[in-house]
């Protein structure tokens, strides 16, 4: 029997990350997640590289984590495929928002992601 292991992980980034979605979009004063997807899997690729680097991870789990962070982009389009399409265009002020938003934020990090990792090898 195959075994996937990194379940719990994943679940625990998917969790933050809609709460810290949830925390942006009455941030921005909309009652919606903004993002929570895109910061739950921003937390898996961090918590993994930081817990592989630290050895905390086994093999077979990193591989779980591997799987299922290639997993989750396939899974994400089949949720974006199912919203309201009349809804997501009359709300393309929030899609705009949120999309400048993450990518600032991204952005931001990069420099101090880079310098996190020089320092470490």
């Amino acid at each position: 029997m195959n075994r996937i292991y990194g379940v719990a992980l994943l679940s625990m980034c998917f969790f933050l990350g809609k709460v810290i979605g949830v925390w942006t979009g009455s941030v921005f004063g909309f009652n919606r997640d903004i993002g929570g997807v895109g910061f739950g899997i921003f937390l898996l690729i961090f918590l993994k590289t930081f817990l592989e680097k630290r050895n905390v991870l086994r093999e077979d789990i990193v591989s779980g984590v591997n799987f299922w962070g290639s997993m989750y982009v396939p899974v994400i389009w089949c949720m974006v495929a199912t919203l309201n399409v009349s809804d997501a265009l009359s709300q393309a002020f929030v899609a705009i928002l949120s999309g400048i938003f993450a990518t600032s934020l991204t952005f931001g990090l990069i420099p101090f992601i880079l310098k996190y990792c020089k320092s470490k090898n």
